[in-house]
This record gives C-alpha cells, structure tokens and sequence, in this order.
C-alpha cells in the first residue's frame, strides 16, 4: 500500500514540476549558464550534466523552446524554496 502512495506522489511530482531537470533533457546540446547566471556557452548535453555532477547541482532547463534549449547549473531544490517565497511574499502584499 505504501509503496503505491509514494509512487502517485513522485508522479505528481513530476507532473507539477515546470521544469525539466538532469536527465529529463532530451536536446543532444544547450545553451549554458553556470552557478551565478555566468554564460558558459553552447555545450553537449553530456558535458552539462558532468559539469553539474562535477559542482554537485542539477541541469535545469529554463527555456524549453529555445534553440538550442537554456540550461542553467543551479540547486533546484534552493531554486523550488525561493520561489515559493517570493510568492508568499506577493500573496501577502497582495491582502
């Protein structure tokens, strides 16, 4: 039972989430930034992903629709909570 539970939460997850992470990518190259927003350049798909191995951080994909597609070298889960502050924040300026 329990694993069913966890397996429509992952699902969920996945569905919710607006961005494509690590091996989710599916272009054969991107167009990169690093850590601090720094252009990097257009690279392989496998140099983005040792490269985010290498700085411990995922590949997201920021612009899907861009040829080639934006990547960028960040902590998605830092990435997530950030987000969802500031729109605490815009939710009570807003009241």
């Amino acid at each position: 039972m329990k694993a069913i539970a966890t397996e429509f939460r992952d699902r969920r997850h996945r569905e919710e989430r607006k961005h494509r992470l690590n091996r989710e990518i599916m272009a054969p190259e991107v167009r990169l930034s690093g850590p601090e927003n720094e252009p990097i350049g257009i690279v392989s798909l496998q140099e983005a992903l040792r490269m985010a191995g290498d700085l411990d951080v995922d590949l997201v994909e920021i612009a899907a629709t861009a040829n080639p597609p934006v990547c960028r070298l960040m902590d998605y889960g830092k990435f997530k909570y950030q987000e969802q502050k500031k729109a605490a924040e815009a939710k009570a300026n807003k009241l």
